[in-house]
């Protein structure tokens, strides 16, 4: 009885040992899963500068030479427009006096200025540059600072940036340009200076 029992036990540890008696389970190996980096497509945009006008002649805020006005060689100064937007046509140009006895006092007015997207050189003393409208004294063309003895004003150089010429006859006042440009201003722009005698 004993011996059966033996061969019983021997039985048992060879099944045991056997490579049925391995483990069922299944060991999946996967592939490692593969990595798409979409990488977005460059694109290079030239971003334009904000509208602005300078002047060699005198910085803004600060005082305009004697040879740009009426005590001196009265020529119109030389201004750099640059920062035009993208769908400009034409500029025009309004210098005045805020501080005048009478109200605004218009010492240039030149509009439909031919111009493009980017930057305009206005030359010292050039004449007109567009149409000619009239200033104050009813004159076409510059006529610079002349303000009353012992006084001081401010002279306001203002460019507009137009979509379209505003197609109005030269001889024109300020009020009658600025009306005109109302629906195809895209900018406005500044330069101030001033001038005492």
């Amino acid at each position: 009885m004993r011996r059966l029992l033996t061969m019983a036990s021997v039985i048992v540890v060879l099944a045991s040992c056997s490579p049925a008696a391995e483990s069922t389970e299944t060991t999946t190996t996967s592939a490692p899963a593969s990595t798409t980096t979409t990488v977005p497509p460059t694109t290079t945009t030239t971003e334009l500068p904000d509208l602005s006008v300078s002047s060699p002649a005198f910085e803004d805020g600060e005082a305009i030479p004697a040879e740009y006005t009426c005590d001196g060689a009265d020529v119109s100064p030389e201004l750099n427009i640059v920062g035009l937007p993208e769908t400009t046509r034409a500029i025009t140009l309004i210098v005045e006096d805020p501080d005048a006895p009478l109200g605004t006092w218009y010492h240039w007015v030149e509009f439909d200025i031919p111009a493009s997207t980017g930057s305009h050189k206005v030359e010292r003393d050039t004449g007109p540059i567009g149409v000619p409208g009239i200033n104050s004294w009813n004159l076409e063309g510059y006529m610079g600072p002349c303000p009353p003895e012992g006084e001081e004003h401010v002279y306001v150089f203002r460019v507009y940036a137009l979509d379209s010429a505003v197609d109005l006859p030269a001889g024109v006042d300020a009020d009658e340009v600025t009306a005109a440009m109302d629906d195809h201003l895209l900018d406005t722009v500044e330069l101030a200076g001033v001038y005492s005698r």
